[in-house]
């Protein structure tokens, strides 16, 4: 790494290595990451805690369009008088559970 990058360009890239890490671990570290999460009374579990790493990455990735304003569709967005559906981003990886 460069450390002459701009240090937003951080934030994705330790996202992404946090949700790599937690999806291959194994119970024990699952159950050590659940414990810390019902303290701070989070009770979506790990697969909770990967989820929100890898949308949160997935959101980063997207352009903002002019004035930082976000260029994707949103739900309340209306196109030729139809309205959009936002778009769910699906976990697929059965070691998120």
């Amino acid at each position: 790494m460069d450390t002459d990058e701009p240090y937003d360009d951080l934030l994705p890239l330790l996202l992404e290595i946090c949700e790599d890490f937690f999806t291959g671990t194994g119970p024990a570290v699952h159950h050590e990451v659940d414990a810390l999460l019902q303290a701070k009374d989070i009770t979506g579990g790990p697969g909770w805690l990967i989820d929100m790493l890898a949308l949160t990455h997935r959101r980063m990735e997207i352009p903002t369009g002019p004035g930082g304003t976000s260029a994707r569709p949103t739900s309340d967005s209306h196109v030729g008088g139809s309205q959009n559906s936002p778009t769910l981003i699906m976990p697929t990886n059965p070691n998120w559970l």
